[in-house]
């Protein structure tokens, strides 16, 4: 009798832990999907939002961004940003399931595949958007030259480099578009036009820049270049060619060819946002003649702005405010000739194109 109760014992003490064990299996199933689910939503979210941010700096035009932070979960494999899809692949209890979303936009670029929250710039160039981390850089994305009318031609250089960030080798093809307009730009090396970036490697290219004899105006263009990868990077070239202009003022050295006169200016930057650098660059301080205001971008593009140049009392020169419309790269160019007679003091420049404004001042002495 004891030993058949300790038989029945056995059986019930075992089916109940066969119980315990579907339970359990069946509980951590539940879980194992549940996380897999959570995990695959976090990726396709994080697709999602980086997909639809392409879509709106692509609509904005080349050199808008946007910043977006995104989070992976830890059982992330694998990202591509190729063509016009983001994908992240997340490993899951059945194996791998990607998560996909679609731009309207050409992709290029990469984005680290680590669990976590991280940051993910998003940025237009003219024919893609570049999602995360490039291969290919350029820097200055930039080259600006500012300069006098001569009734000789002017010859100038400027340089950038080109460089390779990433693990694999480049083949890298540099374009140049530039219509001529009295300013002439070419590549002071011709071999420049293509070349090879090892990895960690760069390369530094000059640009020669011919303004002709008695030039004057604002001529921009660009050098595309494009890697073997499907990569891009744009380097913008503007040249400003102001008008000459011989100051009157008492002391001053005289005009007409009689003296060895040598027109000075202030180069004067603003931009939109009050907490940047603003530069004031003096050249041959002594007989200042003209003040020339420019921003290198961040403006809106391809729009207006107010200039207004301020007396030391606080009244507008002659000829302000005055509109003023910015290039598709958000900068602007102008200037001011000192009239004959202006007087001595602090004048301010101020800038507004709502909702920024920003301002500098200059000294005007004779």
């Amino acid at each position: 009798m004891k030993a058949q109760t300790a038989v029945e014992l056995l059986v019930i003490l075992a089916a109940g832990l066969i119980v315990i064990g579907i339970l359990f299996v069946s509980s951590y199933e539940r879980l194992a999907g549940s996380q897999a689910s959570l995990s695959v939503s976090q990726a396709q979210a994080a697709a999602n939002d980086l997909a639809n941010a392409a879509d709106t700096v692509w609509f904005e035009g080349a050199g808008a961004k946007k910043n977006v932070y995104i989070e992976l979960p830890n059982a992330i494999n694998y990202s591509l940003v190729s063509g016009n899809t983001v994908l992240f692949r997340v490993a899951v209890p059945s194996g791998l399931t990607d998560a996909v979303a679609k731009s309207t936009a050409p992709l290029f670029g990469s984005v680290t595949a680590k669990p976590g929250a991280q940051l993910v710039s998003v940025y237009a160039t003219e024919s893609a958007v570049v999602i995360g981390m490039q291969s290919l850089a350029a820097d200055p994305a930039l080259l600006l030259t500012q300069a006098f009318a001569s009734n000789a031609t002017q010859n100038v250089q400027k340089t950038f480099n080109a460089s390779n960030n990433g693990n694999s080798s480049l083949d890298v093809t540099a374009a140049l578009a530039w219509s001529s307009g009295g300013v002439n730009v070419s590549f002071a090396n011709p071999s420049d036009s293509y070349f090879s970036l090892a990895p960690g490697a760069s390369r530094s290219i000059t640009l020669n820049e011919a303004v002709g004899a008695n030039v004057m105006g604002s001529f921009s263009g660009s050098v595309l270049l494009n890697a073997s990868n499907g990569e891009e990077a744009t380097v913008y070239v503007v040249v400003e060619v102001s008008p000459p202009y011989c100051p009157s003022c008492p002391g001053c050295p005289p005009c007409g060819g009689g003296g060895n006169e040598t027109v000075s200016w202030f180069e004067i930057t603003t931009c939109p946002d009050a907490s940047c650098t603003r530069e004031q660059l003096v050249f041959d301080a002594g007989n200042d003649s003209q003040v020339d205001i420019f921003s290198t971008g961040s403006w809106d593009r391809n729009s207006l702005l107010t200039i207004n140049v301020s007396y030391p009392n606080g009244t507008s020169v002659p000829g302000y405010p005055k509109d003023v419309s910015t290039t598709f790269i958000g900068s602007f160019s102008d200037y001011w000739v000192f009239a004959p007679g202006a007087p001595n003091g602090t004048y301010t420049v101020r800038v507004n194109q709502s909702p920024y404004s920003n301002y500098t001042a200059f000294n005007v002495t004779c």
